[in-house]
């Protein structure tokens, strides 16, 4: 799963665009954390807070913490 963020200075706000469609779980915490779909520019978005920023950073680290172990996993099959 990757994505990628953007902070949006005129709306003051933080947006995620997934490659591929996050898993319900992550879609969860998306929205419990106050993210809302955008369906036309296919995106996550929310009023920047520092909540929310680190949110998004604890996701990135597990977003890679998690392609890390697949990258090691594949290279091990080898």
């Amino acid at each position: 799963m990757r994505f990628e963020k953007r902070y949006n200075p005129e709306r003051d706000g933080i947006e995620l665009s997934f490659y591929d469609r996050p898993p319900r779980p992550i879609r969860q915490q998306l929205k419990q954390h106050g993210f809302r779909w955008h369906n036309a520019r296919s995106m996550w978005y929310a009023r920047w807070t520092p909540e929310r920023q680190q949110f998004t950073l604890d996701l990135e680290a597990k977003v890679n913490r998690v392609e890390l172990m697949r990258e090691e996993h594949s290279r091990k099959a080898i």
